[in-house]
């Protein structure tokens, strides 16, 4: 029978650094109901926590969706594009091409989405892939204002 890993209840990131030692310990020291409800409370704080992080990012994505929809011009969703881009190519610089393409990802979702609605003009979505024109820029201005080593995905690039 396969031993309980409780490291397993917590994030990967946190399992990367503790998770062999914690279990380590734990199959040592023996856990009693109490310390498991302890365990368990602490990785769902964790867990939460992280979640939580990822909430301005959808919070951007929302706003650059219901842009795209809603604004009579594209100069608005592309701006949005450009400075969500930016800002989280600055604060997530390991990360900025997965999080360029989310960004890019609500303009052919929210379009698709709301063809639905009636008396809403949408253009054709072959033309949601000039968004990509702006996300990009954003990205690379942000990755370029950025102080630090380049992104990891730059490095595999070179």
């Amino acid at each position: 029978m396969k031993k309980l890993r409780w490291s397993a209840l917590y994030p990967l990131a946190w399992r990367k650094e503790f998770g062999d030692e914690f279990d380590a310990m734990v199959e040592m020291s023996g856990v009693t109901w109490r310390e498991a409800v302890d365990i368990i409370r602490h990785a769902l704080r964790l867990r939460c926590s992280s979640a939580v992080r990822g909430l301005p990012f959808l919070g951007a994505w929302l706003i650059v969706a219901w842009l795209n929809v809603f604004a009579r011009e594209v100069q608005w969703p592309a701006g949005a594009l450009v400075l969500t881009a930016f800002i989280w190519s600055i604060w997530h610089r390991e990360r900025w091409l997965r999080n360029t393409l989310v960004l890019f990802c609500s303009i052919p979702i929210s379009s698709l989405y709301y063809y639905q609605i009636p008396g809403i003009h949408h253009e054709p979505l072959y033309k949601t892939a000039v968004a990509l024109i702006p996300a990009f820029f954003g990205a690379g201005m942000g990755l370029l204002m950025a102080p630090g080593k380049p992104p990891s995905e730059m490095r595999k690039l070179q």
